[in-house]
């Protein structure tokens, strides 16, 4: 998925966030693991790098550990105290109920022919 197609604009200028969508900023945290905690604390500290930032943030990921949820609900009721200004979204691509469509598993298929003739095998495998 590019930046482009969840309906947000790419801002070149921009070295940690990757996007706007709205008014607010887009994060795509790395898809080759779950988003962490680790990765929560690291756009906690890109945000203390910018006081001035009142955005929202949304932080888009692929698959995510069950200690996130706990780390952004943390985060939420410091936010309703008045100690964090910004709003984190979390957009998990496989299970957002929005666009939780983006990905479809299958399991693998293909057909498979077998032929003998005289002393040779033949195994054909094509996909379906």
């Amino acid at each position: 998925m590019t930046v482009e197609q969840g309906g947000d604009s790419r801002r070149k200028a921009d070295r940690y966030f990757d996007g706007t969508l709205g008014k607010r900023l887009v994060k795509l945290a790395p898809f080759n693991h779950p988003l962490t905690r680790l990765d929560i604390k690291e756009l906690e500290k890109e945000l203390g790098f910018r006081p001035e930032e009142e955005r929202d943030i949304v932080l888009v990921c692929l698959g995510k550990e069950t200690a996130v949820g706990a780390a952004v609900e943390d985060r939420d009721r410091l936010r309703k105290r008045g100690d964090v200004p910004k709003r984190l979204e979390v957009i998990e691509l496989r299970t957002d109920p929005q666009y939780g469509k983006f990905f479809e598993h299958k399991p693998a298929q293909a057909r498979v022919s077998v032929k003998w003739t005289r002393d040779r095998l033949a195994v054909e495998v094509t996909e379906t």
